[in-house]
């Protein structure tokens, strides 16, 4: 949710405290392929909302503090949800979303294997 995009990613410890650090295990680290159609919009998401910097954090709070699934929920997502009318929007769905919009993309033809 918050990772850095140089690869320095942050990790909850036990006292609830952020560490900065790598992650646990590779599975940690995500590449993201995305359309070079939306490029643009990345890029000014990353001019105007991140942290500066190739180790800056993609999504930050408000006031510029790093997201943590305890103030996200209350502090953004919520809000987000109520003003596009989607009260009860779930932070997964998207992930679910995604899929099902990749799926109504048309796709080449494949060529016959006989």
């Amino acid at each position: 949710m918050c990772g850095g995009r140089g690869g320095a990613e942050r990790r909850r410890l036990d006292r609830g405290g952020l560490q900065p650090g790598t992650p646990k295990s590779g599975a940690g680290k995500r590449t993201v392929a995305f359309p070079a159609e939306i490029a643009p919009e990345i890029r000014w998401h990353l001019d105007r909302f991140a942290e500066p910097g190739e180790r800056g954090h993609v999504f930050v709070g408000p006031k510029g503090g790093k997201l943590r699934r305890s103030n996200f929920r209350v502090s953004v997502w919520s809000k987000a949800c109520q003003a596009v009318g989607l009260p009860t929007l779930h932070f997964h769905d998207l992930r679910h979303t995604g899929g099902a919009l990749y799926q109504l993309v048309p796709q080449p033809a494949q060529p016959s294997k006989s």
